[in-house]
């Protein structure tokens, strides 16, 4: 049995008997949504968070295979589990862009039942079997630049400045660079510009199993049915949710189905970075 890394936060002094479960896109890790986490709990003291990372992401290393959506919802079936056993129930779920499927898969399997709410963040249910193989689709630019990289880089530095002279934002470089360890401690991820010799140590096989999986895998039907209500958030200013999508969203709301869509103008896929405080109020508000 596989359980994720996980980190628990709440309020200071709180005792809360509620979870938000709140999981990453590809490439990233827990600790990406930290500052949304302590925010929430702060202003939703009855509700503690869990950053999860996903298998094969941070320090979750070392899932065995298949690698795909499925199976990264069934890993929090365990881990809900132990929550649970320790006064911590999972009461609703978030997923950001490849979290959001996989949010859904785990919303549609046997181990929900206590879920009230399920949160998508900027996450397509629709399959796109040819995304993969599309000239703009820089997830997949960015796998092939990861599957190229020097074994070591002599710093954090020296990393984000080969991202860079392969025609990637620096932002991007920093934030890979949170998976850069020593090279000769494969576990530890908290390497400082004066260590020498850095690794990155996302499995870029892994990573491009679960890309597949994550394209392929048609979450319609995991949206339309499961426990709870379901919200999904658009970010205004990213094209993650096509028109098309966004117009089954209001089918599904006009049947009496339980999802709710909601959009922050203006926001990027990263809206949790560029629009913190309107994705905070929102779900602040809305919890209950």
């Amino acid at each position: 049995m596989f359980i994720p890394n996980h980190t628990v936060i709440t309020a200071p002094d709180a005792a809360p008997r509620r979870y938000l479960m709140v999981l990453h896109g590809i490439y990233g890790r827990g600790q990406n949504w930290r500052s949304f986490a302590t925010k929430l709990a702060k202003r939703r003291p009855d509700w503690g968070l869990v950053l999860v990372d996903l298998r094969m992401h941070g320090d979750s290393r070392g899932a065995p295979p298949p690698h795909t959506v499925a199976a990264a919802a069934a890993d929090l079936a365990p881990l809900a589990e132990a929550l649970a056993d320790r006064s911590q129930p999972i009461s609703a779920i978030a997923g950001h862009s490849f979290g959001g499927k996989v949010a859904l898969a785990f919303r549609h399997g046997p181990a929900s039942d206590e879920l009230s709410q399920t949160w998508v963040f900027d996450s397509s249910p629709s399959p796109a079997p040819h995304a993969r193989d599309a000239p703009d689709n820089t997830v997949q630019q960015v796998l092939h630049m990861l599957q190229a990289l020097p074994p070591r880089f002599a710093s954090r530095a020296a990393f984000v400045d080969h991202v860079t002279g392969q025609g990637f934002a620096p932002a991007l470089g920093h934030w890979l660079a949170m998976n850069l360890a020593p090279a000769d401690t494969a576990d530890t991820s908290d390497a400082s510009d004066q260590t020498d010799g850095l690794r990155f140590l996302l499995d870029t096989d892994a990573m491009g199993a679960l890309l597949d999986d994550y394209y392929a895998t048609d979450a319609w039907p995991m949206l339309s049915a499961g426990p709870g209500v379901a919200h999904v958030v658009i970010a205004g200013a990213s094209n993650s949710i096509s028109g098309a999508d966004r117009e089954r969203l209001a089918t599904l709301t006009e049947r009496g189905v339980p999802v709710h869509t909601h959009t922050i103008p203006g926001a990027s896929h990263w809206l949790h970075v560029d629009a913190l405080e309107p994705l905070l109020d929102l779900v602040a508000d809305t919890l209950d």
